[in-house]
């Protein structure tokens, strides 16, 4: 920090506690009066002023930031010579006094004692014989050192003493409020900061933002809620909101743009201030699209139902018409078994009403797909033979394996119960299926059903 220097003519004659006294008086006004965070030049002159009074050799003002770190920030001497950086922590006795609030001088360097040697050099080397330290303090914290020195013998009058005292703790207040104002100025800075972001975040918020007062009364809104209602600039200002608030929860409202638009939002009211009365913040969102995307998913639905039941009462009827001509083949197949048939005959009436009996099933299968779609189908649970399943659709794929002439066999293990209770329609058809999909990628070889 820059040193203040100022050297001043001496002063002859004269009273020196009651020249004091106004000095330090006059000091205090003109430090009262002047701006918080720049008392310095006030300081330098009161220094200046008082090492004449005092026929002082040279006058500091020490400070302290943390205790024992020296920052000589003002500092006379009668021949105007420079300021030197002291190291302020080897003075351990002069701390140590000071601390305890206790001034620290003497008339003569010699009667510095022992432990005093550090500052005994010191002053020795500036030429001080006499020397009258007073502490600094902010709330019983040492802050900084207001000191003068003579380089004669000099006994100093408790008056002298008492307004040094006085001195100390005027630049403890003085500096003290600077680095309060430095502080509120950083302070002020921060906030009106954060004024600016805050505010710029509601100006630029995607969402409407609006601020009623207490009679409903549009105080404040963003760019965002002015564009809802098809406005410029502060159109919406002072006039009527003129919609039901409902508490914190979020509802749905209808705007009529100034173009006659109808635009959808949602909105949400909580209490808040504005400008230190009661108020309502409201946040509303454009929702228009989504509502839009909404019927219109509706409606895709609503089709969607349409065509499914149609699908639905499309196969009912075709299964119908179906079953009737089906129902002759199974039932004349049935018949023409009882008759008199070789063994081959027998075989192929056998396929033939097999075959019969699942295209049926598979009819009934189509019925099933609107039964699953409409969350409606229930396996059956009945007893049944897996041999027989297994040798029935053996016997109806028999002749397409023969076609690509693969080996088609099968076998049941043992362990296998005789009978199970489930659904042996659904079980016929994966079957079907799986054997199938084996003929179709099966170009030589065999296929073997085992279970």
């Amino acid at each position: 920090m820059e040193h203040k220097t100022v050297p001043v003519a001496p002063v002859p004659g004269g009273d020196i506690p009651t020249r004091l006294a106004e000095i330090v008086n006059e000091g205090s006004i003109r430090l009262l009066r002047s701006r918080p965070e720049a008392p310095e030049e006030i300081i330098a002159a009161l220094l200046a002023e008082l090492g004449p009074v005092i026929e002082a050799g040279e006058i500091w003002l020490w400070c302290l930031p943390d205790g024992t770190a020296v920052e000589s920030t003002h500092f006379w001497h009668r021949d105007g010579k420079p300021a030197e950086t002291v190291d302020f922590k080897v003075f351990d006795w002069t701390l140590l006094q000071l601390r305890r609030w206790k001034p620290v001088l003497f008339s003569r360097t010699a009667e510095l004692p022992a432990e005093a040697a550090a500052e005994k050099a010191f002053w020795q080397r500036r030429r001080i014989e006499a020397a009258l330290l007073i502490p600094v303090t902010s709330h019983t914290i040492l802050t900084g050192v207001i000191a003068a020195g003579m380089s004669r013998h000099r006994e100093w009058h408790p008056a002298v003493i008492r307004e040094f005292r006085l001195l100390a703790d005027l630049f403890a207040w003085a500096l003290e409020r600077k680095q309060t104002e430095k502080t509120l100025s950083a302070c002020r800075k921060k906030l009106k900061n954060s004024q600016a972001s805050f505010r710029n975040v509601i100006v630029n918020n995607a969402d409407g933002v609006i601020v009623l007062d207490r009679d409903g009364v549009v105080r404040f809104a963003n760019p965002a809620a002015v564009h809802l209602w098809g406005g410029v600039g502060n159109d919406l200002i002072g006039t009527p909101f003129g919609l039901p608030l409902v508490g914190e929860e979020m509802t749905e409202i209808e705007i009529l743009c100034g173009d006659g638009r109808f635009v959808v939002a949602e909105m949400r009211s909580v209490a808040t201030e504005w400008k230190g009365e009661p108020a309502q913040l409201l946040s509303l969102r454009d929702i228009t699209e989504r509502k839009e995307a909404e019927r219109e998913l509706r409606r895709a639905k609503a089709a969607a139902e349409k065509a499914n039941q149609f699908k639905s009462d499309f196969l009912a009827n075709v299964s119908h018409e179906f079953r009737t001509p089906l129902n002759a083949i199974t039932g004349v197949a049935a018949l023409l078994q009882e008759t008199a048939l070789d063994p081959d005959q027998h075989e192929y009436m056998e396929i033939l009403h097999a075959s019969s009996r699942l295209l049926l099933s598979l009819i009934n299968d189509l019925l099933d797909l609107s039964k699953i779609e409409a969350g409606k189908l229930v396996l059956e649970h009945l007893r049944f033979s897996v041999r027989k399943v297994v040798r029935e659709v053996m016997h109806m794929l028999a002749m397409k394996a023969a076609e690509k002439h693969l080996r088609f066999t099968r076998e049941v293990l043992p362990e296998v119960p005789e009978m199970l209770w489930g659904d042996s329609r659904r079980l016929r058809q994966i079957l079907i299926n799986l054997i199938n999909n084996a003929i179709k990628f099966t170009d030589t070889g065999h296929i073997s059903v085992t279970v």
